[in-house]
Protein backbone atom coordinates (compact mmCIF):
# COMPACT_ATOMS: atom_id res chain seq x y z
CA UNK A 1 0.00 0.00 0.00
CA UNK A 2 1.21 3.65 -0.76
CA UNK A 3 1.21 6.01 2.26
CA UNK A 4 2.38 9.62 2.49
CA UNK A 5 4.82 10.73 5.52
CA UNK A 6 3.88 14.03 7.42
CA UNK A 7 5.93 15.67 9.62
CA UNK A 8 3.40 16.89 12.08
CA UNK A 9 5.69 18.93 13.55
CA UNK A 10 8.39 20.45 11.19
CA UNK A 11 6.58 20.96 7.89
CA UNK A 12 8.90 22.41 5.96
CA UNK A 13 11.60 18.64 6.82
CA UNK A 14 12.87 17.10 3.74
CA UNK A 15 10.70 14.69 4.99
CA UNK A 16 7.64 15.87 4.98
CA UNK A 17 5.23 14.75 2.03
CA UNK A 18 7.28 11.65 1.24
CA UNK A 19 6.08 8.38 -0.45
CA UNK A 20 6.00 5.58 1.47
CA UNK A 21 5.19 1.78 -0.44
CA UNK A 22 7.41 -0.76 1.29
CA UNK A 23 8.70 -1.39 4.45
CA UNK A 24 12.92 -1.23 3.57
CA UNK A 25 11.73 2.33 2.61
CA UNK A 26 9.41 2.87 6.09
CA UNK A 27 12.19 1.75 8.25
CA UNK A 28 14.76 4.08 6.50
CA UNK A 29 12.39 7.09 6.92
CA UNK A 30 12.04 6.48 10.27
CA UNK A 31 15.28 5.67 11.39
CA UNK A 32 16.15 9.15 9.71
CA UNK A 33 14.05 10.52 12.06
CA UNK A 34 14.97 9.05 15.64
CA UNK A 35 17.89 11.49 16.35
CA UNK A 36 15.63 14.56 16.56
CA UNK A 37 13.63 15.86 19.80
CA UNK A 38 10.80 13.70 20.09
CA UNK A 39 7.71 14.22 17.70
CA UNK A 40 4.44 13.35 15.87
CA UNK A 41 4.45 12.51 12.64
CA UNK A 42 1.32 10.33 10.37
CA UNK A 43 1.35 7.57 7.78
CA UNK A 44 -1.34 8.28 5.57
CA UNK A 45 -2.48 5.47 3.38
CA UNK A 46 -4.66 5.34 0.17
CA UNK A 47 -6.73 3.08 1.78
CA UNK A 48 -8.51 6.07 4.00
CA UNK A 49 -6.97 5.47 7.20
CA UNK A 50 -3.53 6.50 8.68
CA UNK A 51 -1.54 5.69 11.48
CA UNK A 52 -0.50 9.19 13.75
CA UNK A 53 3.22 7.87 15.36
CA UNK A 54 4.91 8.98 18.12
CA UNK A 55 9.22 9.25 17.30
CA UNK A 56 12.39 9.17 19.48
CA UNK A 57 15.52 7.61 19.44
CA UNK A 58 13.67 4.71 22.56
CA UNK A 59 10.16 5.51 21.89
CA UNK A 60 7.25 6.40 20.59
CA UNK A 61 3.11 5.89 20.00
CA UNK A 62 0.86 4.73 17.45
CA UNK A 63 -2.67 5.38 17.01
CA UNK A 64 -4.81 4.08 14.03
CA UNK A 65 -7.79 6.21 12.72
CA UNK A 66 -9.38 6.93 9.87
CA UNK A 67 -8.00 9.96 7.40
CA UNK A 68 -10.84 11.89 7.61
CA UNK A 69 -10.48 12.64 11.43
CA UNK A 70 -13.90 10.67 12.50
CA UNK A 71 -13.79 8.15 14.98
CA UNK A 72 -12.84 5.65 16.32
CA UNK A 73 -9.25 6.29 17.71
CA UNK A 74 -7.52 3.13 18.54
CA UNK A 75 -3.80 3.48 20.37
CA UNK A 76 -1.36 0.60 20.54
CA UNK A 77 -0.34 -0.49 24.27
CA UNK A 78 1.62 -3.43 25.30
CA UNK A 79 2.15 -5.14 28.65
CA UNK A 80 6.00 -4.05 28.24
CA UNK A 81 6.84 -1.15 29.79
CA UNK A 82 9.06 1.02 27.86
CA UNK A 83 9.02 4.22 29.93
CA UNK A 84 9.44 5.10 33.53
CA UNK A 85 7.89 8.45 33.64
CA UNK A 86 4.06 9.23 33.80
CA UNK A 87 3.78 10.25 30.42
CA UNK A 88 6.08 11.28 27.41
CA UNK A 89 5.86 14.44 25.46
CA UNK A 90 6.27 14.47 21.87
CA UNK A 91 6.60 17.92 20.16
CA UNK A 92 3.00 18.41 17.44
CA UNK A 93 2.91 21.75 16.02
CA UNK A 94 5.61 22.74 18.57
CA UNK A 95 3.29 21.77 21.61
CA UNK A 96 4.45 19.04 23.78
CA UNK A 97 1.72 16.38 23.85
CA UNK A 98 1.65 14.17 26.44
CA UNK A 99 1.33 10.44 26.04
CA UNK A 100 0.21 8.06 28.81
CA UNK A 101 2.95 5.69 29.79
CA UNK A 102 0.58 3.02 29.21
CA UNK A 103 0.48 3.72 25.28
CA UNK A 104 4.60 4.45 25.08
CA UNK A 105 5.89 1.61 23.74
CA UNK A 106 9.56 0.82 22.15
CA UNK A 107 10.39 1.90 19.04
CA UNK A 108 11.00 -1.50 17.48
CA UNK A 109 7.48 -2.03 18.06
CA UNK A 110 6.32 1.26 16.75
CA UNK A 111 8.61 -0.05 13.27
CA UNK A 112 6.37 -3.37 13.39
CA UNK A 113 3.38 -1.61 13.67
CA UNK A 114 3.89 0.81 11.14
CA UNK A 115 5.49 -1.70 8.52
CA UNK A 116 2.78 -3.93 8.83
CA UNK A 117 -0.09 -0.95 8.11
CA UNK A 118 2.19 -0.54 5.00
CA UNK A 119 2.25 -3.86 3.89
CA UNK A 120 -1.23 -4.70 4.55
CA UNK A 121 -3.19 -1.88 5.19
CA UNK A 122 -4.41 -2.64 8.39
CA UNK A 123 -3.94 -2.21 12.12
CA UNK A 124 -1.17 -4.94 13.35
CA UNK A 125 -3.37 -7.37 15.48
CA UNK A 126 -0.13 -8.25 17.29
CA UNK A 127 -0.58 -5.47 19.73
CA UNK A 128 -3.73 -4.52 21.72
CA UNK A 129 -5.58 -1.73 20.83
CA UNK A 130 -7.52 0.96 22.95
CA UNK A 131 -10.32 3.41 21.97
CA UNK A 132 -9.27 6.95 22.91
Amino acid sequence: MKAVFNDLQEPLSPLDGAPVCDRKGLITLLDDARNRKPFGCELVGENGYKLTLGISNEIGFVQHSRADGEPPYLVAFTAERCCDQERCEFLIGGTPTPIGQRFCLPIRAVKEIAAHFIELGERSQAYSWEEI
